[in-house]
């Protein structure tokens, strides 16, 4: 299998102001091979400061391990995500699953673009496959919260929501409040029903 090499670059383009994220990956190989020119190392360092040589061994050295291929796919799907490239994050997120089937944080993330996407049974699947995976995930309750808000189930929004609070999630009081009140206000009209 051959190996090939991607970069991400870092930073702001100063022409548009689009935040760019950073990275390098490798993915397909056996075993890295580390097959950089003197000129593409340094645009990578030049890019990335004096940082360039650790990430570089960091990402090497990490996908030594067949299990790491994930974790690379993982943050490479991020770095797209952030880059507004949704097609490509969900298809990184989509190889991290295949090859650990249990890894939260994608769940969660992939969960988050379904949400957003109005796709709210394939987030709510997610973030319930996250939660089921790692049951302290706070991220992923509040993040459930959100969709139930948006389908009106308010009753499981607050228990989310103090669900992640009680598991070190900053949740702001207000929130916690607006749920209370929008509960109530239900109540309140089919009173009057």
């Amino acid at each position: 299998m051959n190996s090939f090499y991607s970069i991400v670059y870092a930073g702001i383009n100063p022409a548009s102001g689009d935040k760019l994220a950073v990275g390098l990956f490798l993915l397909g190989a056996d075993r890295p091979r580390f097959a950089w020119s003197k000129l593409r190392l340094s645009l990578v360092r030049d890019l990335m400061g004096g940082d360039a040589h650790r990430l570089l061994a960091q990402n090497l050295k990490a996908l030594q391990r067949k299990a790491d291929y994930a974790d690379a796919l993982y943050n490479r799907g991020n770095v797209y995500r952030d880059m507004r490239n949704i097609e490509a994050a969900m298809k990184d997120y989509a190889a991290a699953l295949k090859i650990r089937y249990n890894y939260s944080q994608v769940y969660n993330n992939r969960g988050i673009i379904y949400g957003g996407r109005g796709r709210r049974e394939l987030a709510l699947e997610d973030f319930n496959k996250a939660i089921d995976y790692d049951p302290d995930y706070s991220s992923a309750y509040f993040n459930r919260s959100l969709v139930y808000m948006q389908t009106g189930d308010y009753e499981r929004a607050l228990a989310d929501v103090r669900k992640a609070r009680e598991l070190g999630k900053d949740v702001h009081e207000v929130y916690i409040q607006q749920i209370q009140s929008l509960i109530k206000q239900r109540g309140k009209a089919t009173d009057h029903e």
